[in-house]
C-alpha cells in the first residue's frame, strides 16, 4: 500500500504527472465507452455486469446468452481494456486527487489507500466475469460468482465513498485556504497599524 501512496504523492506533487493522469483517464474512458457502445451495446443484452450492483448467476447467464457469440467476443474486448489501462488510470488519478485535497484540508493522505482496495475489487470482479464469459454456456461455480458479486459491491461502495470524500475534502480545503488568507490579512492589518 505504501508504494501506491508514493505513486499518488508523486503524481499529486507534479503538475505534469497530474496532467498526464487526467489525459490518460480521459483517453481510457473515451476508448472504454467507444468499445463498449460499439461492441456490447450493439447486441442488446443491456448494461455490462461490471456496471451492476451485485451479480446473480441467472442474470449473468442471461446476459451472456443474449450477447451471442459475437457479443461475448466484444465483451471480452471491453473486459481486457477494463483491466488495462482503465483500472490503473482511474486508480492513479483518483488516488492522487485524494492526496492533493487531503493535504489542502489538513488531513492524513492515507485516505487515498481506498483506491488500491477499489482496484483490487475491480480486478477480482473483472477476472471472474471474464472467466464466466469464457465458460459460457457452462455456468461458473456459484461460489465464484458470489465472490465476484461481493467484490463488485465493495468496489462500487468504496468508489462512491472515495468520490464523496473527495468532494468533502475539496470543500474543507477551500475553507482552510480561505481561513488562512483571512488570518494573513488580519496579521498584515495589525502590523501596518
Amino acid at each position: 500500500m505504501m508504494v501506491s501512496l508514493t505513486i499518488f504523492q508523486n503524481v499529486a506533487d507534479s503538475p505534469t504527472l497530474t496532467t498526464l493522469a487526467v489525459i490518460a483517464e480521459v483517453l481510457s474512458v473515451s476508448v472504454m465507452l467507444g468499445v463498449k457502445s460499439n461492441a456490447v451495446d450493439t447486441f442488446g443484452a443491456g448494461p455490462c455486469p461490471d456496471l451492476w450492483f451485485g451479480i446473480a448467476p441467472p442474470r449473468l447467464h442471461t446476459f451472456f446468452d443474449r450477447l451471442g457469440d459475437e457479443g461475448r467476443e466484444a465483451y471480452s474486448a471491453v473486459n481486457r481494456w477494463d483491466l488495462f489501462p482503465y483500472m490503473i488510470s482511474y486508480t492513479i488519478l483518483l488516488g492522487s486527487l485524494l492526496v492533493r485535497v487531503a493535504r489542502r484540508a489538513g488531513v492524513g493522505e492515507g485516505i487515498a489507500h481506498v483506491m488500491p482496495v477499489v482496484l483490487c475489487c475491480d480486478f477480482v470482479e473483472t477476472i471472474i466475469l471474464k472467466r464466466a464469459c469464457d465458460l459460457f454456456p457452462e455456468l461458473l461455480d456459484g461460489r465464484v460468482v458470489a465472490i465476484g458479486s461481493i467484490a463488485n459491491q465493495i468496489k462500487w461502495i468504496l468508489f462512491a465513498l472515495s468520490l464523496g470524500i473527495l468532494a468533502v475534502l475539496f470543500a474543507a480545503g477551500k475553507n482552510e485556504t480561505t481561513r488562512k488568507r483571512q488570518n494573513k490579512a488580519v496579521e498584515s492589518n495589525e502590523k501596518s497599524k
